[in-house]
């Protein structure tokens, strides 16, 4: 079942999933206390204050509970989750030097807790620190070892480090223990076509779109399930059925440039290149900034003799990739302009 995509980039859970999802990475979000009495209280305990602060935090109003998780750890300083919570609250306020000295002060009144490792995690992810956040949730499996959400939160980190096979390992945990998770089998299967293995790659994408059939997904999951099974298929030289999976693609998304990139892809891999170009064409048409497109276009117009059109395509390429700060695709693109024009 098919719902419309929100418009929105990044997916937020309500908090009574228990659960936050904030840039792809899985959030602990806080625990549910007790709410304090309706009988007036004087002086506030921490844990009163702490519990306040939750309620606060869960209507949206960071800074009033950021206030009384401050009072709260000004009352009790060895309060772990007064620190846990208010790095949440700064987390979300976009204080993340202030989070991260938080979620280190719980840690150090209580090391056991794997949330507090989780959430520091999620923020050195957020900072590109990547090799650090994988420490953390690290130590958060050696706290507990059947956690899906540090699996996954550590194979995002590992693939942004291209560590693409201790990735898939990740990702495998995480289907493992959530055999329908979605994100994970897309995920797993984009990264095995990089290395080599389609056919469980296809087996990837034909799990979500069996799940998508049961459950609500939004058209852009489904959308990436065909692209993902397309190219894997073309791969293994299954033409036929390669395009008939980005065509369903584009069935359900006549507008998004990237599946018309895909049918590109595979169309030159059968070797077929007068309609891949025509594909990425029509992908540049979708979205005038798919660098990807440009630099595809651009290659294909060099193998047909149009090296006027091709060095044109890269130099686009080049600036797009450039105003993305995509260093590595810039100087691809900047070393193919040169082959181009010798």
């Amino acid at each position: 079942m098919i719902t419309p995509a929100s418009p929105a980039n990044f997916l937020r859970a309500l908090f009574n999933s228990g659960l936050l999802l904030v840039c792809g990475l899985w959030l602990v979000a806080p625990q549910v206390y007790a709410q304090p009495s309706q009988t007036y209280i004087a002086q506030l305990s921490a844990t009163d204050l702490l519990n306040r602060g939750q309620s606060k935090y869960r209507s949206g109003d960071y800074k009033a509970a950021i206030a009384d998780f401050t009072t709260a750890i000004r009352q009790q300083p060895s309060l772990a989750e007064a620190y846990f919570y208010r790095g949440q609250a700064l987390h979300q306020l976009g204080d993340n030097p202030s989070a991260i000295a938080d979620f280190t002060n719980a840690i150090r009144i209580d090391p056991s807790d794997a949330a507090f490792f989780m959430n520091r995690g999620i923020v050195y992810s957020e900072q590109k620190n990547y090799p650090v956040a994988i420490e953390d949730y690290t130590k958060a499996l050696q706290i507990n070892s059947n956690d899906a959400k540090a699996y996954y939160n550590r194979a995002i980190a590992r693939e942004a480090l291209s560590s693409n096979q201790e990735a898939v390992a990740d990702y495998s945990q995480t289907i493992r223990l959530e055999p329908d998770n979605i994100p994970a089998f897309l995920n797993r299967g984009r990264l095995l076509i990089l290395l080599g293995d389609n056919q469980i790659a296809v087996a990837d994408s034909n799990r979500v779109l069996n799940l998508c059939k049961g459950i609500t997904c939004n058209v852009p999951t489904v959308v990436a399930a065909y692209e993902t099974r397309g190219i894997a298929l073309s791969h293994m030289e299954d033409f036929t059925g390669a395009i008939a999976s980005a065509n369903q693609a584009i069935q359900l998304a006549p507008k998004d440039s990237s599946t018309y990139y895909t049918l590109a892809l595979i169309h030159y891999q059968q070797g077929d290149k007068k309609t891949a170009l025509a594909d990425d064409s029509q992908a540049i048409h979708a979205d005038y900034k798919n660098a990807l497109a440009y630099r595809h276009r651009g290659k294909l117009r060099y193998e047909l003799g149009d090296v006027d059109g091709a060095v044109e395509d890269m130099r686009t390429a080049a600036r797009l990739f450039s105003n993305l700060g995509q260093t590595a695709d810039y100087k691809i693109s900047v070393d193919l302009i040169r082959k181009f024009q010798q």
